[in-house]
């Protein structure tokens, strides 16, 4: 009976353990996914992806038509004016836009591959172990992070 009751109380213990280093984690997670949220370096390059990403579409199209009028010998005497309408468009050697979209898209790419690393890796603090986490900012109190990060 003794030995059923002390196996029970064991289970609930390690139980209890077990709540309490999954609420640690968690509580680690969260901390990590808010200073993660708040580093202007991953912000600026999320930002120089989406620039990639919208520059890949922009350089897939042709470029623009052109309208212009032109006048010549306003009338200032016995000459008859002369008005010029013209609209062009440039063509693009074949291949040639799809090339300069995939070259962009590989931009994005890598910037896409720069900002995944730097998500994954923790800045570190020169000189210390190399677990450590750190912040430029001045010291926050314990149990908080800093406006900065």
């Amino acid at each position: 009976m003794k030995s059923r009751l002390l196996a029970a109380m064991l289970a609930l213990a390690s139980l209890g353990g077990a709540q309490a280093a999954q609420a640690e984690e968690a509580e680690l997670t969260a901390i990590v996914a808010d200073v993660l949220a708040r580093n202007p370096s991953l912000r600026a390059g999320a930002l120089r992806r989406r620039a990639f990403q919208d520059e890949a579409a922009a350089a897939g199209a042709w470029p623009d038509p052109t309208v212009s009028v032109m006048l010549d010998r306003v009338p200032m005497g016995e000459e008859m004016p002369m008005i010029r309408y013209e609209l062009s468009q440039m063509v693009p050697w074949p291949g040639k836009l799809d090339l300069t979209r995939r070259a962009v898209e590989q931009q994005e790419n890598s910037a896409a591959a720069e900002l995944a690393v730097r998500q994954r890796r923790p800045a570190r603090r020169p000189g210390r172990s190399q677990g450590t986490l750190w912040c430029p900012a001045p010291a926050a109190p314990p149990g908080r992070i800093c406006a900065t990060c």
